[in-house]
């Protein structure tokens, strides 16, 4: 800009423009990756849980075997 605020050029106004598209692309890129890490976490977090739960699942049924062929 000039020092009273105007524009210079077309080239300035092409430039700045084009600055803002970045911009806006970079944002929408910063919001994209930011809910792919939490998408990421949950999917973490459910197939934690899953396992957990395969796991104790797993231990029951091998205890009950046991007390079953100690019968």
């Amino acid at each position: 800009r000039n020092r009273n605020g105007n524009s210079g050029s077309n080239a300035d106004k092409f430039h700045a423009q084009r600055m803002e598209r970045l911009l806006i692309g970079l944002r929408d890129w910063i919001k994209a990756a930011h809910l792919s890490v939490h998408v990421f976490n949950w999917e973490m977090d459910l197939e934690h849980r899953y396992s957990g739960a395969m796991t104790e699942s797993h231990k029951s049924l091998t205890e009950r075997a046991i007390l079953l062929s100690g019968a």
